[in-house]
């Protein structure tokens, strides 16, 4: 093996099925330490982008993970930590000599993604990352003269003459649990946010849908109108309760590879695929000549706008 213990961490894929990275952590590794770590920012309160929706959601999520965890013998190790303290004790108290997670493409996805390669670096252990989140990875997908697309269109006829990997089962018997104490933090945020059943986490409810996948035959049609279903997978989509391929396998299988939501999966990439070329775009106008318009501030004119006052007769 590659590796004796390496240690692997959860991020935006709540599953063991068919997940990338600890697939491969298992195949090198002699034995995995599965591991999730809260970001601090995000359970805050007091943080202008908490959503108790949100944070529900992925209570919901880890506590199914838990229990596909049990299945094979094994708890995942929850902490609410930095990085650089999370590497530090498990290379003490766990022994590992890597570190294995999935790819964030998002500007602050990347910016995790270089605290647990330098941390791992400070520690003299290895890292290791895969792509996960989309059906092509993040800059995988380029013009003639490699540089990135910017039209839909052209970008969807290249991406889609990629095969689509098969979603594939977990298998390994080599998952182990942490020397370490987990902390409290579910529990703790279980007290102040409530269950809902609007939109429910967790891999069983992800596949559910999957499984009813052809409810949504007229999605073409029925998706721009808000009294009628659409697939209710974007939440699970963000969290990986389920792989973008195993979304994609069930849409093929009911639908065929024609189908309007299959193009939908394709939007998700290219725009995942903008913002890994042009980080900038997250927070700004994507076309420079857009960037410093003016807006207007007036109170009055907002409120004439919502009364239906402006315009023509």
């Amino acid at each position: 093996m590659k590796y004796k213990k390496s240690l692997f961490v959860f991020r935006r894929d709540y599953r063991l099925d068919d997940n990338t990275s600890l697939i491969q952590a298992c195949e090198n590794s002699e034995q995995v330490i599965p591991c999730f770590l809260f970001e601090k920012n995000l359970i805050d309160k007091n943080n202008p982008v908490f959503g108790k929706m949100r944070i529900r959601f992925m209570i919901d999520s880890l506590k199914d993970l838990f229990e596909q965890a049990k299945g094979k013998n094994c708890e995942i190790l929850i902490k609410n930590d930095s990085v650089s303290s999370l590497i530090t004790s498990s290379v003490k108290q766990d022994e590992i000599n890597a570190i294995f997670m999935n790819r964030d493409n998002s500007p602050y996805g990347r910016f995790r993604d270089n605290q647990f390669k330098s941390a791992s670096e400070k520690n003299n252990i290895a890292f290791e990352s895969y792509g996960d989140l989309l059906l092509r990875d993040a800059g995988s997908v380029l013009k003639q003269n490699d540089t990135p697309f910017l039209v839909f269109t052209p970008f969807y006829r290249a991406a889609s003459q990629f095969k689509v990997r098969t979603p594939q089962a977990f298998n390994h018997k080599n998952l182990i649990t942490s020397n370490q104490n987990s902390d409290d933090t579910i529990s703790r945020l279980e007290k102040i946010i409530p269950k809902t059943t609007v939109i429910e986490g967790g891999r069983k409810n992800g596949l559910k849908i999957l499984e009813n996948f052809d409810k949504i035959a007229d999605y073409n049609v029925q998706r721009n109108i808000p009294s009628k279903p659409t697939s209710q997978l974007s939440t699970h989509n963000r969290f990986g309760t389920v792989s973008i391929r195993e979304v994609h396998k069930a849409a093929s299988k009911f639908f065929g590879n024609d189908h309007s939501f299959i193009s939908e999966l394709y939007w998700r990439d290219f725009f995942s695929h903008l913002m890994f070329h042009f980080p900038y775009s997250q927070k700004k106008e994507f076309q420079e000549k857009y960037q410093d318009l003016k807006w207007s501030h007036d109170k009055k004119k907002f409120e004439k706008w919502v009364n239906g006052l402006t315009g023509f007769p």
